[in-house]
């Protein structure tokens, strides 16, 4: 009992110094991490093929030039808007003011993150709120990125479908035409004789010749028009590694990086911080004791005073010091 006593005086000596860091700092931590909004990350990859491209940036995405493209590409402003307003990542984004929807904007893209990993694979990373809402709009950012990058190769194609159906169209009317033309001739034909019937033959051969370039010039017209029709669904709709002429499809879908924080976690957050406490008392107990300059003797107040003493030191009785003065405690004997 004796001991757990002075173990109990010795703690309230140095009460400051071993309960505040024990109960503040784990209460203290514990509100942050209780208060804190964590951004959950998620991440996707994306593929380019690079033989199917015409774009010189996609020809060569390592090159730091092009990648710098790219990244700019992903985080331009229409990509983020889009993005923004497909998913409602910003509630109310459109009834913002302009200064307000631009830091939104710029909030927005800077939890965006690309790196390129080879020729030929793109990984894109982004953080939201929840693991599921990070997935959801990530898998949104990447399909209108792609729809941004294949945008130039969309407008180049829908001008060559636009040529080449002209061409099928011009060439279609060419072969009617000199079809209707053959077939009065050959009528014609059967009515005629001599010389007439001579040069009437050879103006034949030359529409029968005519109605062949046409059907070919035609039918080739109408191979590419095809032909690149097939390749257009590929560039207007969600890029697949199956999809014929893709250029840039997702490889795998939008998976999350970490586990959504539940109150276990918050539970090993302070059992850290006590533990951190523990430490941080043991220290400030160790830095009183060993910095204590208190008087706790009579030849210590003796020294500090700058006394010496010759021959006997009578009994002066309970010395102590109390704010820098010394009092002394004696006992009077009566005869």
């Amino acid at each position: 009992m004796l001991r757990l006593a002075i173990f109990l005086v010795q703690i309230w000596n140095y009460r400051y110094q071993v309960l505040l860091p024990i109960v503040l700092l784990p209460l203290l931590v514990l509100s942050i991490s209780l208060a804190y909004n964590p951004l959950y990350e998620a991440t996707t990859t994306v593929s380019v093929n690079r033989a199917k491209a015409s774009s010189p940036v996609l020809m060569n995405i390592s090159d730091p030039s092009n990648s710098l493209i790219l990244e700019r590409r992903l985080k331009s402003e229409s990509v983020v808007r889009d993005t923004i307003l497909d998913t409602g990542a910003v509630v109310g984004f459109d009834l913002l003011d302009k200064e307000q929807r631009n830091k939104e904007l710029r909030e927005f893209t800077s939890r965006i993150r690309m790196t390129i990993l080879s020729d030929d694979m793109v990984r894109i990373n982004y953080k939201g709120a929840s693991p599921e809402k990070a997935e959801n709009v990530l898998e949104v950012l990447v399909s209108n990125f792609i729809d941004e990058v294949l945008a130039p190769e969309r407008v180049r194609v829908g001008d060559l479908l636009s040529s080449l159906g002209n061409q099928v169209q011009l060439y279609s009317e060419q072969e009617k035409r000199a079809t209707e033309r053959l077939n009065v001739m050959q009528a014609k034909l059967s009515r005629t004789t001599g010389k007439a019937r001579e040069a009437l033959l050879k103006e034949l051969v030359n529409v029968e010749f005519a109605v062949q370039k046409a059907v070919a010039q035609k039918d080739l017209a109408q191979s590419e028009y095809e032909e690149l029709l097939l390749q257009s669904r590929s560039l207007m709709g969600g890029q697949f590694h199956n999809e014929p002429n893709a250029i840039l499809w997702i490889v795998d879908p939008a998976l999350s990086l970490s586990a959504k924080r539940d109150m276990s976690y918050h539970i090993n957050i302070l059992f850290i911080a006590l533990q951190a406490a523990l430490v941080l008392a043991l220290v400030l107990v160790l830095y009183r004791k060993f910095t204590d300059a208190t008087l706790k003797t009579e030849e210590e107040i003796y020294d500090a005073l700058g006394l010496k003493i010759l021959g006997h030191v009578p009994n002066l009785g309970h010395v102590q010091n109390e704010g820098g003065k010394l009092i002394i405690t004696t006992q009077s004997k009566v005869l």
